[in-house]
């Protein structure tokens, strides 16, 4: 389920929910930087588009054949892109203007946790079971650096967003 609350600004304890949507085991969900959208991803497979100002899906991704879980999403924050992290270890990178598929990043071997978009260069960091994050550049579809110092499942990958930092949380 998704619980969408917008607070009223003079009591932020006070919550309004604007949208309340059912769907299969939500997994993952990131609002667009710009845009009044949320994207979020489910047990079987599929990534939503959803307007919430006008209270409308926009599309559906049917992002796994074999309605495999899409276990998170990011927006790229200026191009018309998203990226998602599968259960079937692939990092999957959408044009969402086009509505299309354009390619994959593989390389990790466990499900992937996390992805995010850097802020400034064509770079995105993805963090899985396999134990690793990785960075990739969306750009070249290229995988630039493996960072393999962590013991169990890494969660979470981020990236700072003024400094050539990055952070990870693992298990």
């Amino acid at each position: 389920f998704i619980k969408f609350c917008i607070p009223f600004w003079s009591n932020l304890l006070q919550m309004q929910v604007k949208l309340d949507i059912e769907d299969s085991r939500v997994k993952g969900i990131v609002f667009h930087p710009n845009r009044p959208w949320i994207l979020y991803s489910t047990h079987t497979g599929t990534v939503h588009l959803y307007d919430y100002d006008i209270g409308v899906e926009l599309y559906c991704y049917n992002v796994t054949k074999d309605n495999t879980p899409v276990r998170c999403v990011a927006f790229h924050p200026t191009q018309p892109l998203f990226a998602c992290g599968t259960d079937n270890y692939d990092v999957i990178v959408y044009n969402w203007q086009r509505k299309m598929k354009l390619f994959t990043l593989i390389g990790h071997t466990d499900y992937i946790r996390s992805v995010e978009f850097h802020s400034v260069y064509p770079l995105l960091i993805s963090s899985s079971d396999d134990s690793t994050a990785r960075i990739w550049n969306w750009q070249s579809r290229c995988c630039v650096a493996v960072l393999e110092e962590h013991t169990y499942y890494v969660m979470c990958a981020r990236f700072n967003p003024q400094k050539p930092l990055v952070a990870t949380a693992s298990l």
